[in-house]
Formats: C-alpha cells, sequence, structure tokens
C-alpha cells in the first residue's frame, strides 16, 4: 500500500467519523421526543461500534502512512 492510498483512506475514515458524529448528537436531541427507546439504543450502539472500527482503522492506516 502506498502512502497516498492510506492518506486517501483516511480521509474517508474521517469524513465518516464526522457523519456518525453528528448522526449520533441529532439522536440525543431526539431520544427524548422518541417514542421507541429501544430502537434509538440500538442504533446508538451501533453507531458507537462503527465509531471504534473507524478509530482502529484510522490507526492501521497511520501505521501504513508511517512504513510508507
Amino acid at each position: 500500500m502506498d502512502k497516498e492510498l492510506a492518506q486517501y483512506i483516511n480521509t474517508l475514515l474521517a469524513d465518516k467519523e464526522r457523519l456518525l458524529k453528528g448522526a449520533l448528537k441529532g439522536l440525543s436531541k431526539t431520544k427524548k421526543d422518541s417514542s421507541n427507546i429501544e430502537a434509538d439504543f440500538i442504533l446508538k450502539q451501533e453507531i458507537e461500534w462503527e465509531l471504534g472500527m473507524i478509530y482502529k482503522s484510522q490507526k492501521s492506516m497511520d501505521y501504513f502512512e508511517e512504513e510508507c
């Protein structure tokens, strides 16, 4: 993997992270008015899991960038 590809993947991951954090923030605002607390809880867990995977992926891409 070359350095430019790793940087590009990191950029995509950062964009996805920003979108998910916005969704999580929006979810917490609407949660008070929501009638389906269980669905909101599951969605929150899925978003948090994906954010964790993005973090791990970004660390891997940082490693690849350093190796190139």
